[in-house]
C-alpha cells in the first residue's frame, strides 16, 4: 500500500490520516467489527486522498486479511496505535502472541537441543 501510494496517500500531507484509517479498518464506527469490500477500503483512501491509485491486488489483499482475522487477532489490532501503522502491514497481520502454554510447548521441542550444548546457555532467544 505505501509504496503504490507513497506520492497520495503517504504524502506528508495525508500521511497521518491514512495510518488512522488503516488501524480502523476493522472496526466500525462504533467498534464493532467490519468486514470492508476491497471497494470499500478504495472509497475510505479516496475520502482521504481522491487521486490515490491502489492495485486491485493490495486492496483484494487487504480486505482478506481483514476477514480472516480470528477474533484474538481483532483484539491485537483494536491495540494498535496509529503509530504502530507498520505492524498492520506486515505480509502476515498482526502477530501472533504466544500464551504461556503456547512457549512452554515450543521450549520442550527445543530441549533436545539445548541438552546438546556443551556447558548450559548463558540465554536463548527465540523468534518465529
Amino acid at each position: 500500500l505505501e509504496q503504490a501510494t507513497k506520492a497520495t496517500l503517504f504524502s506528508d500531507v495525508c500521511e497521518q490520516k491514512t495510518v488512522q484509517a488503516v488501524v480502523r479498518l476493522p472496526f466500525t464506527v462504533d467498534g464493532q467489527h467490519a468486514y470492508p469490500s476491497p471497494a470499500g477500503i478504495l472509497d475510505t483512501f479516496r475520502a482521504i486522498h481522491p487521486e490515490c491509485d491502489i492495485p486491485e491486488q493490495v486492496l483484494s489483499g487487504l480486505a482478506q486479511l481483514i476477514r480472516a482475522m480470528s477474533p484474538q487477532q481483532r483484539g491485537q489490532w483494536a491495540t494498535l496505535h496509529a503509530e504502530d501503522w507498520w505492524w498492520v502491514m506486515q505480509p502476515q497481520g498482526p502477530h501472533h502472541y504466544s500464551t504461556p502454554e503456547e512457549i512452554s510447548a515450543a521450549v520442550r521441542k527445543l530441549e533436545p537441543l539445548l541438552r546438546s550444548f556443551p556447558y548450559p546457555p548463558s540465554l536463548v532467544t527465540i523468534a518465529r
